[in-house]
């Protein structure tokens, strides 16, 4: 006969205190044993779990279908210069983040100086549940325009040439991340190339963009157009 004891009464009994939707679920039991048995010193028995752990996935912010972040819970962001591809360093980029209605600068200078500063951040602020974080991204040549494409707007819409993206998602496939073609080195650390998908910590994302061409990333616009690499910028996003 089994003797079965939950492990909620054993979380209890060594004073373990969790919180209800992360508590284990199942029992354990040790093979014939009742509840009235007797165990002599130095006997040895078997004791038998069947236990499941809840999975939990931690994020720091839920992407919207426009690209916005919104925090799952007061924290503080922060964004980080990961690199920029653009016009082989020698073209400006900018970058600006909009939060409760606020707009703040976070780079203007040439995309060879957008890149990881040791453990200097881009950007630090607290942010809200559920506030929403926009970010404005350009590229300065004569092709590009010479304006913000910002979150927020229609995936459809052509300058919406960007994407954020979290652990485990898959890179656009007609990218160089997403078909095994040349990906610029800082970007490298973020890719799985066995799978094509992101890797980041759980509380990340990462936003890759396109600076110039005039066309959605779920667009491939010209196949032949090696130029459209989403590489122009990207940064990441992390929560504390």
């Amino acid at each position: 006969m089994k003797n079965r004891l939950t492990i909620a009464m054993l979380a209890m009994l060594v004073g373990v205190s969790v919180a209800e939707e992360d508590k284990p679920v199942g029992s354990l039991w040790v093979t014939g044993l009742t509840a009235y048995s007797e165990v002599r010193s130095g006997s040895h028995v078997q004791l038998n779990w069947e236990v499941s752990y809840a999975q939990t996935e931690d994020i720091g912010a839920e992407i919207t279908e426009e690209d916005v972040l919104l925090p799952v819970e007061s924290s503080t962001m922060t964004v980080w210069a990961i690199g920029a591809g653009y016009w082989g360093g020698n073209n400006y980029v900018l970058l600006q983040c909009k939060v409760a209605g606020e707009t703040y600068q976070l780079f203007d200078a040439k995309a060879k100086n957008f890149k990881t500063n040791g453990n200097k951040p881009l950007f630090t602020k607290e942010v809200i549940d559920g506030e929403e974080i926009h970010f404005g991204m350009q590229g300065v040549s004569n092709q590009s325009g010479n304006y913000y494409r910002w979150t927020g707007t229609d995936r459809s819409n052509p300058d919406h040439s960007f994407i954020a993206l979290r652990n485990g998602d898959s890179f656009p496939n007609y990218t160089p991340m997403g078909n095994d073609g040349d990906v610029e080195s800082y970007l490298k650390p973020y890719l799985d190339t066995e799978t094509n998908t992101v890797v980041l910590g759980e509380k990340d994302v990462i936003y890759i963009a396109e600076l110039d061409r005039r066309y959605t990333y779920e667009q491939s616009g010209n196949p032949d157009d090696k130029g459209y690499d989403m590489q122009d910028m990207v940064f990441l996003v992390s929560f504390q």
